[in-house]
């Protein structure tokens, strides 16, 4: 497994030969051996590993610009969070460029791009987000699964929200007034979802005879010139009526949605 974990090397070790540091076949990871099988060897760390994690954590320590030491077992957390304010849990964050991972660690900042992440990892987000038992199985988001992402109100996992490709806007802010309870505009209730539309146009016209036309337009009845009601016997010029609507073609409604910028969005944890 690439990595950091050491490539096995088989040495001899009085008189018997045995796999150096020892790592499990499967996950090529350090192993405690098996206390039931002697034959199932125990890892032996060797210390060129530690030196080396320990040598990472120094440089990293380092970079971020304080001096590392053997006794201040959160150094690396101050090193990561100083400069920086911290977040309130749950708090919303624009982002106009692509930050690194270590930013992000940072900051304190998780993607809200529908990954899958450890309850454990994330608990007091988790604790907050979490729609509850009753919506566990058909909310968007914000639901416990299991790690492939199947819904488990036990499960170890969460699934975050997904803001790509949405635009967010406070609740009950449209541009259209409700005369109800007082409230000059509605937009909804928060968590709501309100897909992309055009402002409907609609109307109706009568033509003389069967013309071929599509897209906003369709056909609705017809009737003769000397009738007063539709498909009058009398033979006379045919007249057909038609409506147009640019609900035919694209999504509709009472307010036209605004153009927008993309935005890495980013919740706070």
């Amino acid at each position: 497994m690439p990595g950091m974990y050491p490539d096995d090397q088989v040495v001899e070790i009085f008189g018997e030969q045995v796999k150096y540091p020892g790592l499990d076949p499967v996950t090529r990871k350090f192993t405690d051996g098996d206390f039931h099988d002697p034959l199932i060897k125990p890892s032996y760390i060797p210390a060129a590993t530690f030196n080396l994690i320990l040598d990472n954590l120094e440089n990293l320590i380092s970079a971020m610009g304080l001096n590392p030491n053997n006794t201040d077992p959160e150094q690396l957390k101050k090193a990561m969070l100083q400069g920086f304010t911290p977040r309130s849990v749950g708090e919303y964050h624009d982002l106009s460029y692509e930050p690194s991972i270590a930013e992000l660690v940072r900051l304190r900042y998780l993607p809200c791009d529908y990954r899958i992440i450890k309850i454990a990892l994330y608990q007091e987000l988790c604790d907050l987000k979490w729609v509850g038992a009753a919506n566990n199985a058909s909310a968007d988001w914000w639901y416990k699964c299991d790690e492939n992402g199947t819904r488990n109100v036990n499960g170890l996992f969460m699934r975050v929200e997904d803001c790509r490709g949405l635009f967010r806007r406070g609740a009950g802010a449209n541009v259209v007034k409700k005369g109800a309870n007082n409230t000059p505009y509605d937009g909804k209730g928060i968590g709501n979802h309100i897909g992309d539309a055009a402002r409907s146009v609609s109307g109706s016209i009568w033509l003389v005879g069967s013309v071929s036309i599509s897209g906003v337009i369709r056909s609705l009845d017809e009737r003769y010139e000397h009738g007063t009601t539709y498909n009058y016997v009398e033979p006379s010029v045919l007249y057909r009526r038609y409506s147009f609507s640019n609900s035919y073609e694209v999504p509709t409604a009472y307010e036209n949605r605004p153009a927008s910028i993309s935005t890495l969005i980013c919740v706070s944890y």
